[in-house]
């Protein structure tokens, strides 16, 4: 996302540094003759980091489409002819979350080809209200060569796009919310309207771990004080990784008693207490234990998680109904 539209054209206007509870916040205007832009750049105290986010206004007279609104752009992390440049990614989907990647930019594609522009671009993207659906929301450029590592991520509950490429003989990195060409974003911005982009954060260390480490004492900052900070209990849930669908007493109770060597404070049975095998998402609705998986019934691991000083749980999705559910004998009956 190298010669934006605005990008090409802008002009500071102003700023201002300010002292606030997180540390210092600085603020920067600049304008074109269609469109200001207000951006922040939170600066943390005792953290090797930064968030940032832009604040777009329609100062026109007609309406402007936007199709690419960065949160945070930032051209030289390094020369593109680097062969000691590095990408980490994280894949990600449904039982196989955090998968890091490491790539060499060379690999990639990410190298000075002809000196000018580059038609060559890495990204990962999201499209939807599944946020992690295919990624994890952030990657990680390493300069090996100097030991410098820099992590940046995008917070948004929704679509996103995070690239990086070559422009000038230098790499870029483009953090961003939704837009058009991977996400077909458009946002129409009426004279006078404003569009506040979702916030980025970077974070600077030596290495791979550094970053990591840097990038939760910011999520520690930007998470908001409520109840659940001090009173949340750690609930220990069987399914993933773990008992899946195959629920029975016999292997549960396994884990009550490792669940309680870590201290959990919860235990949570979940899919499949009622169905014998892995074939019980066609017959839920009922939410019956199945006696042949717990004999003596429920009360004996009910019991037994008690005895280890914790609160029993168990998965319900009670607004679901399979197709061969014996309930659906009696709503027809009704």
């Amino acid at each position: 996302m190298s010669q934006t539209a605005y990008g090409m054209t802008y002009k500071y206007v102003s700023h201002s540094l300010n002292d606030n509870e997180k540390g210092k916040e600085l603020i920067i205007n600049t304008s074109n003759d269609v469109l200001e832009v207000e951006t922040h750049i939170q600066l943390y105290k005792d953290i090797k980091g930064l968030s940032s986010y832009n604040i777009v206004k329609n100062i026109s007279k007609s309406p402007i489409d936007l199709l690419y609104v960065s949160s945070f752009y930032q051209q030289g992390f390094m020369p593109s002819n680097n062969k000691k440049a590095y990408l980490y990614e994280a894949s990600n989907s449904w039982h196989i979350e955090a998968q890091w990647h490491k790539h060499c930019f060379y690999d990639l594609g990410i190298m000075n080809g002809n000196n000018h522009t580059s038609m060559n671009r890495y990204c990962i993207n999201n499209t939807g209200s599944w946020s992690t659906k295919e990624y994890l929301p952030m990657m990680v450029v390493e300069d090996a060569s100097k030991k410098a590592c820099t992590l940046f991520q995008i917070e948004n509950n929704g679509s996103w796009h995070l690239e990086v490429g070559d422009f000038a003989n230098e790499v870029y990195v483009s953090i961003s919310g939704p837009e058009f060409y991977d996400n077909q974003w458009l946002k129409t911005l009426n004279p006078k309207d404003t569009l506040t982009t979702c916030q980025a954060s970077l974070t600077f260390g030596d290495d791979f771990e550094q970053t990591i480490q840097e990038i939760t004492k910011i999520r520690r900052v930007l998470r908001k004080n409520s109840h659940d900070l001090d009173t949340l209990p750690v609930i220990y849930n069987d399914y993933m990784h773990a008992l899946w669908d195959i629920q029975t007493t016999e292997l549960i109770l396994p884990l009550v008693d490792a669940a309680a060597s870590v201290n959990c404070e919860e235990f949570c049975m979940d899919a499949g207490w009622f169905a014998k095998g892995s074939d019980w998402w066609s017959i839920l609705g009922k939410w019956e234990e199945c006696p042949e998986n717990f004999p003596g019934g429920f009360i004996k691991v009910f019991e037994y998680i008690r005895s280890k000083n914790m609160k029993s749980g168990i998965w319900f999705e009670i607004e679901a109904v399979g197709v061969d559910s014996p309930i659906l004998e009696i709503m027809d009956d009704s």
